[in-house]
């Protein structure tokens, strides 16, 4: 190199300043990923801590098990769907009218024995619930093709789920139209229940529910030559049908008797009941609960209201028992009282009949008051000796405000009997009381399609002021009488009669009285009666030596009539309405004493004061009587003796025991006055009756043709002489 150049290339650091740029870059770039990796690495490490604690195990347990139900449960859809799809395709292929036929032919020979004839075709309605629907339909009996049952149709509603399981259950099932009867001629009885029981068999693989029968008709035949007993219109509802069951039971119905050559039956009653039922078919028993019954009975006397309730009904083959049983019945008019039957408890089987007490108890409202009347008693029938007991008999009677004094009556009855059931007769030993008098009753009585007694009853005194109004004797047709009663006392007010006896006959509602006797006054009565169911009633007695003065019993005032009584007398009336009372009859009164006036040979006068007591003496009085409600009216009055004669009429009201009358008075002629012809008048009270007398001559002025006194003396004597002796 000449000139000593030396040419130096200058470092300008550009590869380190590209890798440097590039450095930087990268860091720029990747900062935020720096940080997200940090932040990760963080999270990371929290979770690991969080996974590892016992909560987190918890946390993640619960979410597997959740995910694998939800997975199940997915499962379990789609093979509902899947099986539901299935079901319904095997429904509308299985379930067909065809198929029902066969399953009802197959139930009706294995349950009973019968095959099935249908009028027409079966409707199937599948979704949602599998609905059947029969047609009208016949059961026959494959052994004799004889009918059993006509039903109009049947609607059955089943459950579809129980059909895949083999089992046909029936939430509903609505028969109308059943017709069918009976045989049943004996309650209890073993070969009727096998009858019953051992001809239905029920199938297996059924469940019945919610069945009801509507307009049912069924004829019970209880024996080969009486026609049947209809109950028709029947409407049942059961809450289920088994084997072994308790369900609660509905039903109404009509109960009519078929007549004999007759299309119309004689109705007999309606009737609505409501139980508990339980049924057991491997005890072959039959028992209702809580039984209540009501309806009603039509009857020759009308319609009658009928209420009946048990604790509990049994019924099995060899007995029928029941607990706590009450049945009323009451007719629609309710002054015919009302008669209850109660059962505290009581058992039948082959042998025997049975209960500790039977109460029987019987209401009547009356016209101002009301009567009961109760009878219980202990009854044993042995059904193979033919023995009847009866014990601890005890009635009672009550009525309030009874008679015309509105006093209180009771009556008390106990006693026994015993008897046979194929003489159809019991021997009673009763006693017992009414009000404060006792009584007795020895005799029989029969029940041979109607109650009849047969005996004697002894009273030892009756109250007659106390019996009851009467104003309907229907209660005579309750039962049948024939015998003899025996009083020792009757009284009514101040009369006093005794030692009645009488001969009683009580039959078809007309009660006949014969061969009374009774002792009246110190005489004797002899009467016959009768008393109808329509309380018409009648009477005619005859009277013997009876003491007037002893029929007047006043102890202030002496009687008004003395002498020895007979008579004859006829009274009829109704009840015991003095309105409708009447009569007719004579009397004749011997040797006694007319009070309250003189009516001598030479005189006639009365007391002069309240204290002065005037008499005539008589030999013997006679009149007719005639009775018209509550007047009594004496006619042709006559009343004689040696020395005078007295003829007129007379009035009584009985109600106020007042009177009235005239008479004349005709003497024969004195040594001090004129004879002639005296009026008389009586009035006031029957007890003390006051007498005036007026005189002939009065008003006799102002004669139209006036006689000479010694004319007139003459045709008066005569006269007075052919009066006197006219009798």
């Amino acid at each position: 190199m000449a000139f000593g150049f030396h040419f130096k290339i200058p470092k300008l650091h550009i590869r380190e300043r590209l890798s440097s740029l590039r450095a930087k870059g990268t860091s720029f770039l990747g900062a935020p990923f720096r940080r997200l990796r940090l932040r990760q690495n963080k999270d990371s490490f929290v979770q690991s801590n969080y996974a590892e604690s016992r909560f987190g195990q918890f946390i993640h347990t619960i979410g597997r098990v959740v995910r694998r139900i939800t997975q199940v449960l997915f499962v379990f859809v789609c093979l509902s769907i899947v099986a539901i799809g299935i079901g319904v395709g095997a429904l509308y292929y299985f379930v067909t009218p065809q198929t029902a036929q066969e399953t009802l032919t197959r139930f009706a020979r294995h349950a009973l024995d019968a095959q099935v004839t249908l009028s027409g075709p079966i409707t199937l309605k599948r979704l949602p619930d599998l609905v059947i629907e029969f047609p009208k339909l016949q059961l026959t009996r494959l052994d004799d093709d004889s009918v059993l049952a006509d039903i109009d149709s049947i609607r059955a509603r089943i459950s579809l789920w129980s059909l895949p399981l083999g089992v046909v259950r029936v939430q509903d099932m609505i028969i109308r139209g059943l017709k069918t009867c009976l045989n049943q001629n004996s309650l209890v009885r073993t070969t009727n229940f096998q009858d019953a029981f051992g001809s239905v068999t029920f199938p297996e693989g059924l469940l019945i529910k919610n069945v009801r029968l509507q307009n049912t008709s069924v004829q019970v035949f209880t024996t080969d030559t009486d026609p049947p007993i209809i109950f028709d219109q029947l409407a049942l509802s059961l809450g289920s049908i088994s084997p072994e069951m308790e369900s609660p039971v509905e039903a109404s119905f009509h109960v009519s008797q078929a007549l004999g050559g007759q299309t119309a039956a004689e109705p007999i009653g309606t009737l609505s009941l409501k139980a508990s039922l339980q049924f057991s078919a491997s005890e072959s028993c039959l028992t209702l609960r809580d039984f209540t019954a009501s309806g009603s009975l039509v009857g020759n006397t009308g319609e009658h209201i009928v209420l009946a309730s048990a604790k509990r009904l049994r019924l099995t083959p060899s007995q029928a028992s029941g607990l706590a049983v009450r049945t009323s019945v009451c007719a629609s008019d309710k002054t015919r009282g009302e008669v209850t039957l109660e059962l505290a408890d009581f058992l039948i089987d082959d042998t025997r009949l049975a209960t500790p007490e039977i109460k029987l108890s019987y209401r009547k409202a009356l016209e101002s008051t009301q009567a009961d009347f109760t009878v219980s008693a202990g009854l044993n029938i042995n059904r193979e000796t033919h023995a009847v007991d009866v014990t601890n008999i005890s009635g009672s009677a009550d009525a309030q405000g009874f008679g015309a004094s509105s006093l209180p009556i009771t009556a008390t009855v106990k006693g026994k009997a015993s008897g046979n059931t194929d003489e159809e007769s019991l021997v009673l030993d009763l006693v017992g009381s009414v009000g404060s008098s006792s009584f007795a009753y020895e005799g029989t009585a029969t029940w041979d399609d109607f109650p009849h007694l047969n005996g004697t009853i002894r009273i030892d005194g009756i109250e007659l002021e106390n019996l009851p109004e009467i104003s309907d004797a229907s209660w005579l047709h309750s039962m049948g009488f024939s015998g003899e009663i025996r009083v020792g006392k009757l009284r009514y007010a101040a009369l006093r009669a005794e030692q009645l006896s009488a001969n009683l006959k009580l039959t078809d509602g007309v009660l006949h009285v014969t061969d009374a006797v009774f002792t009246l006054a110190g005489g004797r009565i002899e009467s016959v009666a009768q008393l109808n169911d329509d309380a018409q009633w009648s009477w005619e007695g005859t009277s013997e030596a009876c003491s007037v003065e002893s029929l007047f019993v006043n102890d202030t005032n002496p009687a008004p009539l003395t002498g020895t009584m007979t008579g004859h007398m006829r009274l009829s009336g109704h009840g015991t309405d003095p309105n409708a009372l009447t009569g007719s009859g004579k009397a004749r009164i011997f040797r006694g004493q007319i009070r309250g006036i003189e009516i001598a040979p030479d005189h006639t006068r009365t007391p002069k004061g309240p204290h002065e007591i005037l008499a005539t003496d008589f030999d013997e009085m006679t009149c007719d009587l005639f009775v018209s409600g509550t007047t009594l009216s004496v006619s042709d009055l006559v009343v004689r003796n040696a020395s005078s004669r007295l003829t007129g009429t007379l009035t009584v009201q009985l109600a106020e025991k007042t009177l009235s009358g005239s008479a004349q008075v005709l003497t024969v002629p004195g040594t001090q006055h004129a004879p002639g012809i005296l009026t008389v008048n009586m009035t006031g009270p029957i007890t003390n009756p006051t007498w005036a007398i007026q005189s002939p001559e009065q008003g006799a002025e102002g004669a139209k043709n006036p006689k000479s006194e010694s004319l007139i003396k003459r045709l008066r004597l005569w006269k007075n002489i052919r009066d006197f002796f006219s009798f």
